[in-house]
């Protein structure tokens, strides 16, 4: 099969979670099925190619089980960082093989919030850069759920403000 379809069969399945997590209202269920999400996705970007996003994705599975653990200290957030940035930069690959290591340090630093309307928002902001990513590698599978998971995390929030709930 070829790579560009069974990349964009794999980024599908894992699209399909990712949108469905923009209408989950609880922190900890909305990390385990990004979790279900990353394998997907970061598996598509290695087979596309994207060596950053894959690595970062990858490893994001890694910070987020930490995350529902334990807290995420400050300490435990650089070590992340790091682990994330070292393989990330060594398979640079220009300015846009960056956008997957901001996006998995930003959500890094902003995943232990307790406002599900403020980390709905890192998923919004880092789903930008990812849309940009996912356009470049080909990915357009993804590229596409990117924006669907920006709207459905925009109503999502909508949804938690409806109720009173931060």
């Amino acid at each position: 099969m070829n790579s560009l379809i069974f990349g964009n069969i794999l980024a599908f399945i894992g699209s399909a979670i990712m949108v469905a997590i923009g209408l989950v209202k609880n922190r900890n269920k909305i990390i385990l099925a990004q979790c279900a999400q990353f394998a997907f996705q970061g598996t598509a970007n290695l087979v596309l190619g994207g060596t950053s996003g894959g690595i970062a994705t990858l490893l994001s599975i890694l910070r987020n089980l930490i995350c529902i653990k334990w807290k995420l200290n400050v300490p435990l957030k650089v070590v992340f960082s790091v682990i994330v940035a070292v393989p990330c930069l060594m398979s640079f690959n220009g300015i846009l093989s960056l956008f997957p290591l901001i996006s998995a340090i930003a959500f890094t630093w902003l995943l232990d919030v307790k406002s599900a309307v403020l980390l709905k928002t890192v998923i919004i902001s880092t789903s930008c850069l990812w849309l940009i990513y996912d356009f470049s590698i080909k990915n357009y599978v993804a590229a596409a759920f990117d924006a669907f998971t920006i709207v459905s995390n925009t109503v999502g929030i909508f949804m938690v403000r409806k109720n009173g709930e931060q």
